[in-house]
């Protein structure tokens, strides 16, 4: 990948909206003990779409509150969109880099904010939620 490019491809990129179309949470019991409750993320980038005035691209979420005994408390799932304008040449390649490599950064906060909310409504206290990184492909063999 030509690096020159794809920085100005990164320079042309503009938000033109943020759209959650879907946010579902469940709690599963009545005590959560959140000493006792490790999170679970999963954090999937979601295929990008070209349209003819913009870019559509976007991550979905899972997160999930387990007992030390691994039973499952609550679920949280939710998507987040980035409408994007472009006025660099639109090169595929550097569209998919863009997805998977830079558009979590934008969407994890509208994530913790409804994360936040979510919990709250289901009467829970608030959980720090760990910090996303990005996993290299030695991190990936000791899993």
């Amino acid at each position: 990948m030509n690096q020159k490019k794809y920085s100005e491809f990164i320079d042309s990129v503009e938000l033109i909206d943020e759209i959650v179309p879907e946010f579902l949470w469940q709690r599963k019991t009545k005590e959560i003990k959140p000493k006792n409750t490790k999170i679970l993320i999963n954090l999937k980038s979601i295929k990008p779409e070209i349209y003819d005035d913009y870019i559509q691209c976007g991550n979905t979420i899972e997160l999930k509150g387990v007992t030390n005994k691994d039973e499952e408390v609550f679920i949280i799932k939710g998507t987040v969109l980035l409408k994007l304008k472009c006025n660099s040449l639109l090169d595929n390649e550097y569209i998919e880099f863009y997805s998977k490599n830079t558009v979590q950064y934008s969407t994890v906060p509208v994530f913790r904010y409804f994360v936040k909310e979510a919990l709250q409504r289901m009467g829970l206290p608030p959980f720090t939620l760990p910090l996303l990184k990005k996993k290299t492909a030695s991190s990936k063999k000791k899993q």
